[in-house]
This record gives structure tokens, sequence and C-alpha cells, in this order.
């Protein structure tokens, strides 16, 4: 080939290989720019790094992640991508993991931009083509920033509301500020409530950091005026969220009181409800400026810590009422209990019946754990509380003795909807145990009062016919003993009278024991010889006994006295005697009485010496145990109705034991009892019988009025005097008499009247005398007279008393005595 030939083949290929390089940097230029022009336009920051952390090339979406206005910009002052990171160590680990892994796939960083604001991005990251001997790593990074704070947030607040749960208020929020200074990045927090009419600020909580850290001081006031409050409250006047980044700056700001921190920076934000600010929330002190995602977050915090304090002031009132309500509940003195409809299961008890019940009984059936039966109680009051659609219809009222506690009760029983929805049953159950003895024992004294009511007309009824009786009974005796005088020295006549007169004095000791039934006289304790009582009450009970109830006696000769009322050791005698022969009453037997001496060292009797002992023995039907327990208690009796009034042995015990006495009881169940009563003895021999004849008293002149209604009476009390020297006038009127008297003042020596007249009493008439003749001698004959005791007739001035029958001798002995001034 030729030079010409070869130059021109050259010349061809270099515009060949010209045109070619053209063509390919033609479009490799066009392939930069589409590179360019996607790179410029992502959604993600692109970078190129090396090894070492020098950025090669970045996008502008990288540089506005950070907050640069170019690219140039970041990379001009970020030579090193650590600079970027929060922590500049994370690159070596970045590196290591990349040499281990080969990429990098969705890291998530903490990130600062160019103001060292909070960055959060995904970083992706691989190796690249080297260059030569530098290793270059290229990726991109997802800026998560905002779906980060949204998630953190999000986690807050369910953490917040579950903290709530198991918190205070006050605990809650300063949870919430501490949270808020968390995610703001701030060193202050603090949230304050404001009032209706929204002039005062009360101070309420702050963040633990605050608390500890900021405001040493602790505050001298709770509530603080709005208009005395500094730039912390532009909020509440403004109604609108304040940053203030420049605090120092501010022209308006009130200082800080002594010991709080200086604040560099703050925001406030105010939760508004309706027209008004009711709570505000600020931060404050972040290192950087506070920016409009920091307020997305203080407000959403604000506004969620609102809701939660109104939740929890509600549950805490809620929970203030329900404790306030156990309280109550466990103040009363009363078993309160609820139990499931169905199952009877045991919900709730109040400390006084779990008290009562030694425990809580909660989760067990009622009807066994309350009652210790095997199945639910027959009585159950369910059936009686829900209509035929099971709702509720109100209070059941019923009263019983439980057979757990033995306490009586009135229950009030009613359906109810339980907390969890169900039907439960509420019981309050009153004790009225107390209120039951206050009625038995209103009853017995009810009881006792009808007695009393009884006895007492029985006693008047007694005391009447006592009178009467004694009216009819004086002549009997009077006659007798005239007619005795008349035939003195006739053994025929003598024999007839003395019957007489003996039958006479029976008579008259039993009106003396009617008038003692009828309290018409005093119990006087003295010398007493117990065998005579005995004797009569003996006597007195063999005509009531049938013929086939035999009566052994023994009673001692030489029995010693006591001191004692011959009244009450003959109610003592009568009652033991009346209650064996009642025991025996329906198959008979043999009732044994034994008086006689002992002494008390052989008896095992509390003193020493001598006493008497009564025995009373039958062969009847005999107690148990359980009723020798009560057999001394008042109304208690074994008798059928009609056959006493149960106040017998409990009065024997009580005048025993007056008398410093002691009764002892032997019962076999149909063997019979045996009861001793056991009397202090007075030592030494007993007195005589008083039986020996009284002398007859001497005669007189003297002219006597006697008045009386009862003609017989007045004709045989004549007869005895006038057999005595005596002039007697009579008259059967009182008002007779007193005019008598008022006629003639000199007439009469002394008057005799009787006490119960119809037209006037005989001390009414004595008051009237006594103004007439106030010197005369007066003497009364009473049957019964609880008018006529000894004061009264010491203030009447009346010379003697005489109780009806009056025998022949203490008539006119008495009446001797009253005409000679020897009686009081």
């Amino acid at each position: 080939m030729d030079s010409g030939h070869h130059r021109s083949h050259c010349s061809f290929w270099n515009r060949l290989l010209n045109l070619q390089v053209k063509r390919h940097t033609q479009k490799l230029k066009a392939s930069e720019e589409k590179y360019r022009t996607l790179s410029q336009n992502a959604l993600v920051g692109i970078y190129q790094v090396t090894r070492q952390g020098v950025l090669v090339l970045a996008n502008q979406r990288m540089a506005q992640i950070f907050g640069y206005e170019s690219e140039q910009a970041l990379l001009k002052e970020n030579e090193n991508i650590a600079t970027l990171f929060k922590d500049p160590d994370q690159l070596d680990n970045l590196v290591l993991e990349i040499d281990q892994t080969g990429t990098i796939q969705g890291k998530r960083m903490e990130l600062v931009s160019r103001d060292r604001q909070q960055i959060w991005g995904n970083l992706y990251l691989r190796q690249a083509e080297s260059n030569g001997s530098t290793r270059i790593y290229e990726g991109f990074l997802e800026d998560i920033s905002l779906r980060y704070r949204h998630e953190l947030l999000l986690k807050s607040k369910l953490m917040l509301n579950k903290y709530s749960a198991n918190h205070t208020t006050a605990q809650t929020l300063q949870k919430f500020l501490d949270q808020a200074e968390i995610l703001t990045q701030s060193s202050i927090g603090f949230f304050h409530l404001l009032s209706k009419d929204q002039r005062t600020i009360q101070l309420h909580a702050w963040s633990t950091r605050t608390r500890d850290e900021m405001c040493k001081a602790a505050p001298e006031k709770k509530h603080y005026p709005v208009h005395q409050a500094g730039v912390w409250a532009d909020c509440i006047r403004e109604k609108k969220p304040v940053i203030h980044n420049d605090y120092n700056a501010l022209t308006h700001k009130r200082g800080m009181p002594q010991g709080h921190a200086p604040v560099i920076r703050e925001m406030v934000v105010p939760v508004i409800r309706g027209q008004a600010v009711t709570a505000i929330l600020g931060v404050g002190n972040k290192q950087n400026n506070y920016l409009d995602q920091d307020l997305e977050v203080v407000k959403a915090l604000a506004d969620t810590a609102w809701e939660l304090v109104l939740k929890k002031q509600t549950q805490e009132e809620i929970e203030l009422t329900q404790k306030r309500f156990l309280a109550i509940l466990n103040g009363i003195e009363s078993t309160i209990y609820v139990t499931d409809f169905t199952t009877h299961e045991i919900l709730f008890m109040n400390n006084y019946m779990k008290t009562l019940f030694g425990g809580d009984l909660t989760g067990k059936k009622c009807w066994k754990a309350l009652r210790h039966l095997d199945e639910p109680c027959p009585h159950c009051s369910n059936r009686f509380l829900t209509d035929k659609n099971s709702e509720p219809t109100g209070i059941h009222l019923w009263e019983d003795k439980h057979p757990v506690t033995g306490r009586w009760n009135i229950y009030r029983d009613r359906a109810i909807k339980w907390v969890d929805g169900r039907l439960a049953r509420l019981q309050i159950a009153t004790d009225v145990t107390r209120l039951k003895q206050m009625e038995r024992t209103q009853r017995e004294y009810e009881d006792k009062i009808r007695q009393a009511q009884k006895m007492e007309a029985l006693g008047a009824l007694a005391g009447g016919i006592a009178h009467d009786f004694n009216n009819i009974l004086f002549p009997i005796l009077g006659y007798a003993e005239l007619l005795k005088e008349e035939f003195q020295g006739s053994p025929a006549h003598d024999k007839g009278l003395d019957e007489i007169l003996s039958g006479a004095m029976r008579a008259r000791e039993l009106v003396d024991q009617i008038l003692t039934f009828s309290r018409q006289t005093e119990h006087k304790i003295g010398p007493l010889k117990p065998d005579l009582v005995i004797k009569e009450v003996i006597r007195l009970v063999q005509s009531t006994l049938p013929s086939f109830i035999h009566i052994k006696k023994y009673v001692a000769r030489d029995c010693k006295m006591i001191m004692a009322d011959p009244t009450q050791f003959h109610q003592i005698a009568m009652n033991l005697i009346t209650n064996a022969f009642h025991a025996m009453e329906d198959k008979g037997g043999i009732l044994t009485v034994k008086l006689e001496n002992i002494l008390g060292q052989e008896h095992d009797l509390p003193r020493q010496g001598p006493y008497i002992r009564l025995r009373v023995e039958d062969n009847g039907m005999g107690m148990d145990p359980l009723t020798l327990e009560k057999i001394f208690e008042p109304y208690f009796t074994t008798k059928p109705a009609g056959k006493g009034t149960g106040l017998g042995l409990s009065l024997v015990h009580g005048i025993v034991k007056k008398y410093r006495g002691e009764i002892k009881i032997d019962s076999v169940p149909g063997r019979g009892t045996r009861i001793e009563v056991f009397i202090p003895a007075k030592a030494g021999q007993p007195m005589a019988d008083p039986e020996a004849p009284i002398p007859d008293p001497a005669h007189g002149s003297e002219r006597l009025l006697l008045v009386d209604d009862d003609l017989q009476v007045l004709r045989l009390e004549r007869e005895i005097l006038e057999r005595s020297g005596y002039t007697v006038q009579i008259e059967t009127s009182s008002k007779t008499a007193l005019a008598l008297v008022r006629t003639n003042p000199d007439l009469f020596d002394l008057i005799v009247t009787d006490m119960t007249m119809p037209e006037m009493t005989g001390d009414l008439l004595t008051q009237k005398v006594r103004k007439i003749c106030p010197g005369i001698p007066i003497i009364i004959c009473t049957g019964f007279s609880e008018r006529m005791d000894p004061k009264r007739a010491q203030t009447l001035e009346v010379n003697w008393v005489l109780s009806k029958p009056v025998s022949k001798s203490d008539l006119v002995k008495t009446v001797r005595d009253a005409l000679d001034g020897t009686l009081n």
C-alpha cells in the first residue's frame, strides 16, 4: 500500500474513532444528565461515601433532609458523613457490618440536622465499584422523622393510658411530662389547671427532672393569679400555643423565684374546651429551637393529658364515693352481704359480718357458709324479690333466730344488679336480740304489773272480806268469853266454850294471814319460835290434802328460836309444803316435814353455831338438772296453767337469803325432791309458849262513847265494858256521834271508834273530835286499813289501834290504859 493510500485509510479510522468517541461522549453526557435529573428529583437522599466516611456525592434531597439549600453546601460543610450522625462512632459500626454482610438494608439511624435538630432515617448502603485504590460505598437515606415521631407519640399515649390505670392523677401527669421532655428533648415540663373564671392558675404538676433539678425551691402558693403570671402564661391570654425560643430577649418576662434554674427557651400549649382554657402544658430548655414538629407533639400530649385528668378525676371521685360507701357499710353494726341470685355465691361481706362469722366467706355458698346447711335454705327469699320478668320488686322483710350465731335478726332482702350486671340478692340483717330481750323483759314486767294488780285487787277483796269476817267473828269471840265468865266452874259448859274460843282464835289467825296476803301488815323481824308456825301450816294444809297423800311430821320440842318475821316464815313453809303436795297430787305419796336443830359446822354451812333446818320431802315426779338450774328464777314454774305463779321458790330463796340462811335442793326424776332450808338460830334455851292466862284488868266507872256501823259489834262491846263498870253510849252513825260530841264536849271520858264506816271514817272523825276535845283519849278499831299506820296514828294523836276481832281482855285493858294515860 502506497503511502498515500495508507494516509487515507488512517484518516478514515481517525474520523470514525472521533465520531464514535463523540457519539459515546454524547451518549454518556445524556446518561449523566438523565441520572442527575433522576437523582435530584428523588424522594430519598442519594449519596456516595468512601470507606473513611468522606462524602463523594449527594443529591438535593439529601441536602434538604439535613437542612441545606444545596448538595454543594452539604458536601462543603460535611466532608465526613460522621458529622451527620448523632453518635459519630456509628460510622465504624456500619463499615464493619458491610464488610460482614456486603449491604445494609433499612437500618434505623438517629441523625442531626444542620441546626442540630433530631432526624430519624432508614439507611441503605452497599459497596460500589472501586475507583482505583479508593473503595466507594453508595446508598440512599429515607427520612422517617415524621412517621417515627408519630409512632413514638402513639406508643407514649398507649403507655400513659396503661400507666394511668394504676396510678394517681398526680403520678400520671408527672409521667406525661417526663414523656413530653423525652419527645421534645426538653429539660422542663409542667401541667397546670385553670379555674372556671379563667383568673387563677392552679400549680398542679411538674416533671420528675423539673421537680428534682430545676425548681428546688418549693412554690410559695398553689394558686397563682393569671394577671401576675409572666410570659409562660401568654398562651392563656392569647388562647393559642406560644413558643419563646429566645427567652432572655423577651421584655415582658417577670423573672424567676429564688432557687429556680434559668430558662433558655420554652413552649406552652393551652388546652381549650369551648371558649375556655382548662389547662396548659409547657416544656422548656431544649438545646435547639422548638419547631412545629415539637408543637404537634406537645399539643397531642396536652389534649391526651387533659382527657386522662378528667377520666382520673371521675374515677377518683367514684373511688372516693365507693370508699365512703364501704366505710359506711363497714361502720354499720349490721350484717350486710350480697349473693349471686342463681349460684348463691357470696359476692360481698361487710367488716361487721366478717368479724361475726370469723373471716371473709366471699366466693362460698351462702347457705353452707352462713347457715351450715347441705342445700339452699328452704325459706330463701329469692322467690319474693323478682317478678315474672326477673325484674326487682322491692324489699322483702322477715325475721328469725340465726341457727349459727344464735342471734335474732330482722332481714331486709332485695334484688339488685351487681357491678358486673348479674342479678344478685342484697341482705341487710339488723341484730334485734337485745330488743327481743327488752321485749321479753317488758312482757315479764307487764306480767308482773298485771300480777301485782291482780294481787292488789285480790288483796283489796281479801281485806274487805277480812273486815266483814272480823265484824262477824268479834261477837262470837266476845260472847264466848262472856259466857265462860257466867258459867265459870261448870265443866260441861267450859269444854264447849273452850272449843268455841279455840275455833274463834284459829279463825282470827286465818284473818291475820288474809291480811298479810293483802299487805295490810308490816314485816317485823323479831324472836320467833319456828315450831309454832310449822304446826299451824301443817294444820292448815292437812284439811286440803287428798286421802292418798299422807304427811309425816317431826318437829323438835326444843326447837331454837330464830330472828324472823312470822308471816315470812309462814310463807316459806307454806310454799315448800304446797310444792311438795303438787308434785304428788296425780299419784299420791308421802309428804315429809321435819324441823330440827343442827350445827352449821356439821353441815358445811358458811357460819358455825346453831341453825334450825326445815326439811320438806316428797316422792313425786322429781326434776331434771336443767329444771334445777332455773328453779329459783322468778316466774319459772313446772306447774300447769292455773297451778301457780312461779313466784313461790324465788320468794323462799329471797327470804332465806335475807335471814343469812341457805337452801339446798336434791331431786331425781321419778324419785322425788328434798328441799332443806337452814336459818341461823339464837343460842340458849327457847322461850316458853306465850299461853299463860292474862290477869283480869281493873274495872272503871268512866263514860265511854262507842262508834261502829255494825250494831252487833256495838252491843257486844257495850256489854263487855258495862260489866267492867263503865257507862257506855253506842252510835252507829259517825255523823251523829260527832254532833253529840259537839253538843256535849265534856260528856265522855273516852271514845272507841271503828275505822271503816260509810258516812265518815274513823280517822276523819278523830280529826274533827280533836278540834272539839283536844285531850280526850281515842281508840280506833280496824279490821284492816292501810290508812291507819303507826305514823298516822301518832299524827292524829290516837292513843291505840286495836285489830279486830278484839278479845274481851284486850278491849278492857286497852280502855283502862288509855283512861289512865299509860298508852302512847
